[in-house]
């Protein structure tokens, strides 16, 4: 920290402070997960951003560029365009941060660099329109305060929190470390860290669903990928795929689960527009499969049924944008089926991340919300849990429990 304040090291000093968050923000993810790390990981690029720079937006990429490249991994090979836009828009978002904050390159007041943590998070906030499913309370999920304060305040107003917090953190230290009276302030953020840290259970989630009878649910995972469809016809695949259907069927049976829930893409090949996959006797069965509509267009379909009961078929709503450029978007299509009396919101993949789809299940009635998911073959194991707390983060906003059945 005494490096930071000489007087020649001033760019040097927010690129140091950008590297060493970005490590932070590693911590504070999968597979780590460090506890208390998604409090502390910006206050060194903070300091940086305050002692000033020639290139602040230039410097301060590391900051979001690291973890997120850390958690992306080899899908930035896999897939190269959802990957790189998604850098784009972060690397963007602080550069806008950075430079409203700073635009003089000078050393920066107090006040300027609460600033520029707002301005992150409300670059953030703007990503998260377009479909990027990116916040800084992502940093601390599943911690229970996290959880509890994204259900009080919103992921807006978590955001808001974490940032100012470790924006008043830079500024404390800093003035300490430049020999002056330790402020004041730093004693209040310093008993407010303790606090959050130290008292995990200060307000769990409130239970919102005590009303509701519990259902037995069996989630399938089927090792099944889209790529199956492709190669069905090929010697032994389809038979292959039918035996391990089977087996599986065989266990949920076993269970005596109430509800049967199978992965994205369990269902090999494409869908007839009027497919009717019946459930086994005595259980609900939610299952996916593809739609075949055009050229290079297809649907995303869950299928919900119930003994003789008809069949729903519930649309993905907004595919991933680049990734799934050849899936079609569905925004007027309704999201919830009843099951036993029970409104379940089935939200296919990306779109248990996507607050427009969540908010739409939920103004449908939703009382729980299930996702299919294929986040485990799409990637590496760090994003699958990453997609996890991000749909986490969705279940603390709306109070409503939210079951992932991936591949």
């Amino acid at each position: 920290l005494r490096g930071f304040e000489q007087p020649c090291s001033a760019s040097g000093s927010l690129t140091l402070g950008g590297i060493l968050s970005g490590v932070l923000g590693v911590l504070a993810l999968p597979p780590f997960q460090i506890d208390g790390f998604a409090l502390v990981w910006l206050t060194p690029w903070f300091i940086g951003l305050r002692r000033g720079s020639t290139a602040p937006w230039l410097q301060s990429t590391p900051v979001v560029l690291t973890p997120v490249i850390w958690s992306l991994g080899d899908a930035l090979i896999r897939e190269p365009v959802p990957s790189l836009a998604l850098l784009l828009a972060l690397a963007t978002s602080v550069a806008i941060a950075t430079t409203l904050a700073n635009p003089c390159a000078g050393r920066l007041g107090a006040l300027r660099v609460v600033l520029g943590g707002w301005l992150l998070v409300a670059g953030l906030a703007a990503a998260r329109e377009i479909g990027t499913p990116l916040s800084l309370a992502l940093f601390a999920i599943p911690a229970a305060w996290a959880t509890a304060a994204i259900r009080a305040f919103g992921v807006v107003g978590v955001d808001l929190l974490i940032v100012t917090l470790q924006a008043l953190t830079a500024i404390g230290l800093t003035e300490t470390f430049r020999c002056r009276a330790m402020p004041r302030g730093l004693t209040l953020v310093t008993t407010v860290h303790l606090a959050v840290l130290l008292t995990p259970g200060i307000a769990m989630t409130k239970h919102t669903q005590s009303c509701v009878e519990t259902r037995s649910i069996a989630a399938i995972q089927t090792a099944t990928h889209p790529v199956t469809r492709d190669f069905m016809l090929g010697d032994h695949v389809l038979e292959q795929w039918q035996a391990r259907q089977a087996h599986l069927r065989k266990q949920a049976r076993a269970l005596d689960a109430d509800w049967w829930v199978w992965p994205e893409a369990a269902i090999p090949g494409y869908l007839n527009a009027r497919a009717a996959v019946r459930a086994p006797d005595g259980s609900a069965q939610i299952t996916h499969g593809y739609s075949y509509r055009a050229p290079g267009e297809l649907q995303s379909v869950a299928i919900v049924s119930r003994g003789d009961d008809p069949t729903v078929h519930i649309r993905k709503r907004d595919p991933l944008p680049g990734a799934e450029h050849y899936l079609a978007a569905t925004p007027a299509s309704p999201l919830v089926a009843e099951i036993d009396g029970i409104r379940v919101g089935v939200l296919i993949c990306s779109d248990a991340l996507n607050r427009r789809a969540v908010d739409q299940a939920l103004t449908e009635g939703a009382q729980v919300l299930i996702s299919p998911l294929n986040s485990a073959y799409i990637a590496n194991q760090r994003l699958a849990r990453v997609h996890q707390d991000m749909a986490h983060l969705q279940a603390a906003r709306t109070g409503l429990p939210m079951l992932l059945v991936g591949n």
